[in-house]
Formats: structure tokens, C-alpha cells, sequence
């Protein structure tokens, strides 16, 4: 079932109030190598995400506002002086509690956005969601999180349970999980760097215009909906601290089981030579980035 190919799925937008750190602004560059490499193919990636907390009571409740362009782009000697192009839209709304007296608190969010080739975009190409969590902090180190997030794709909608944890092992060693989304482990060199590695678990639908030339094609997904698990980024990453907030970072790592499929509106896969699709698999990338953050810690 489509449901289940899709376990693992990208939710970039949860501001996760167990993270470690809150990134009020995030602009990044990421390029990938094809591997195997057979016409000189290329993609790079670029994103902005913002988020501006809104306190409303006491540190207890807040009102979160934000969202992210993305965009990706793909280039192949096979097809000189040609791109692929896919770029997302979105913005969100989240509200954050913390209940007085007691470990719980909890957060709802809402996003939408467009999710397009944006050569005839229309309103085929909004997908929108949200998610509800709850967290329990046991104690000043460990804090429990369990939710449900929606979505709905181009192929249709998706409901996932989501849940995780982080633990502050020690004053330099912070880990942080949500399943089925990101596992994080940071290390804390000094007050200006911090190091650490990550795994992303990643998978994104998008809507293709329909165009004279090609009419059968419904949408793209980041992942064959045939396998039961969406791609993977495995990365390092290194953070320096500029000043106290101003970071500048760098993720080298490898996408694991990506491959760009084309389908039609009955979910039957599509060959097409003008539209991106292909295999991206044990694929080496890095990704260089500036933020503007917030530590919790």
C-alpha cells in the first residue's frame, strides 16, 4: 500500500521544542553527486527556513509563525542545456503550551504549501497537514515526545504516528530522535563548535504541470513507491558559532535510496526524457549553510 511505502517521510517544518536549538532564520546550499555517474549529472539543492516564536504567557505558551522555500535542480549531458526543476512552497503556524505545574506540554502545527515544477502551477499542487505532540520531560535531561502528523501528498493523504526523545547525556553530549523523521548527535568542542552526525529519513511528492507534450504524467516522488522505505541522508556535520547566535555550518554526507520516479494520476510509473527522474543512490553531497540560532541550552 502506498500508506506503507511511504513510513518514512520529510517533515522539515517541526520546530521540535526537545531540539537542542531553534533556528530563527536557516539559508543552505547542498550539491550532490550523481553516483554512478554516467552523463555528467549534477543536483544541487537550495533552502531558506524561517520561524519567528511569538511568546504569549509566562514562557508557557507561544505562537510560532514560519516557513521555507526549497529548491532542486537537476542537469545531465544526456539532455544539453536542459534542467530539472522542483521547488516547494510552504508555510506554517504552530502553538506551543507548556501546562503550569506539571512535565507535559504540548504543540500543534499547521502547514501549506505548493509542491511544483512551477512551470503551470494550480491548485492541484497545494499539499497541506499538520501534526499534534505531546512531550514529557522526566527529568532536566530526558524528555519523551508522542504525536501524529498528517499530510497530504499528491498521491493522497498520509497519517503517521511520530514519537522520540532527547537526552542531554552530559554538558557536552546531546541526543535527539523523532521517528520516523531525524536521529541526532551532537558533540560540543568548545562554546564555538560543535560537531556531531545525523540521520535524515526523507520523502517528498510533487506535482508536475500538465503540458501539451507530456499529459500522462500525474507527479514526481522522491522515492519508488514500490519500496517500503523513503531515502536516507547520512551525514556529519560541523557547526562554528561566529558570535553567540550567527552560525555557519557544513553536512557532508551520503543520500542513501533516493531515485526520482515519474507517475501517473492510477500511481503507474512513467518514462519520460524531459522530466526528472532517476537514481540517486549511495550518492556523496555537501551541504554549506548559515543561520541565525537560538540554543536551549
Amino acid at each position: 500500500m502506498r500508506f506503507i511505502t511511504t513510513l518514512i517521510i520529510l517533515c522539515i517544518s517541526f520546530m521540535g521544542y526537545s531540539q537542542n536549538y531553534s533556528d530563527i532564520i536557516n539559508l543552505n546550499y547542498q550539491f550532490l553527486k550523481v553516483s554512478p555517474d554516467d552523463y555528467d549529472q549534477k543536483a544541487f539543492e537550495t533552502g531558506l527556513k524561517f520561524k519567528l516564536p511569538i511568546r504569549l504567557n509566562n514562557d508557557r505558551d507561544y505562537l510560532m509563525v514560519g516557513g521555507r522555500l526549497n529548491h532542486f535542480r537537476h542537469t545531465t549531458l544526456l539532455f544539453p542545456g536542459e534542467e530539472s526543476k522542483l521547488s516547494i512552497v510552504e508555510g506554517e503556524l504552530a502553538y506551543f503550551n507548556k501546562l503550569k505545574d506539571t512535565p507535559w506540554s504540548f504543540m500543534l502545527q499547521g502547514h501549506a504549501g505548493i509542491y511544483s515544477d512551477f512551470i503551470k502551477p494550480d491548485g492541484d499542487h497545494w499539499q497541506y497537514g499538520g501534526y499534534g505532540i505531546g512531550y514529557y520531560r522526566l527529568n532536566k535531561n530526558i524528555c519523551f515526545s508522542l504525536g501524529v502528523f498528517y499530510h497530504m501528498e499528491s498521491y493522497g493523504p498520509f497519517v503517521i504516528p511520530i514519537g522520540g526523545f532527547e537526552w542531554s547525556v552530559n554538558d557536552r553530549v546531546f541526543i535527539y530522535a523523532l521517528f520516523p523523521y531525524l536521529i541526532n548527535a551532537e558533540y560540543k568542542l568548545s562554546d564555538h563548535f560543535y560537531a556531531g552526525a545525523e540521520i535524515n529519513f526523507i520523502a517528498e511528492t510533487y506535482k508536475i504541470s500538465k503540458t501539451d507534450s507530456n499529459q500522462v504524467v500525474d507527479y514526481v516522488s522522491d522515492h519508488t513507491l514500490e519500496f517500503p522505505w523513503s531515502y536516507i541522508d547520512v551525514n556529519a556535520f560541523f557547526d562554528f558559532y561566529l558570535t553567540k547566535h550567527l552560525v555557519v555550518y557544513a553536512k557532508p554526507g551520503i543520500t542513501y535510496l533516493r531515485r526520482l520516479e515519474l507517475y501517473d494520476e492510477n500511481d503507474n510509473t512513467v518514462h519520460s526524457k524531459s522530466l526528472p527522474h532517476g537514481l540517486f543512490d549511495l550518492s556523496p553531497f555537501v551541504k554549506f549553510g548559515l543561520s541565525y540560532r537560538f540554543r536551549n541550552n
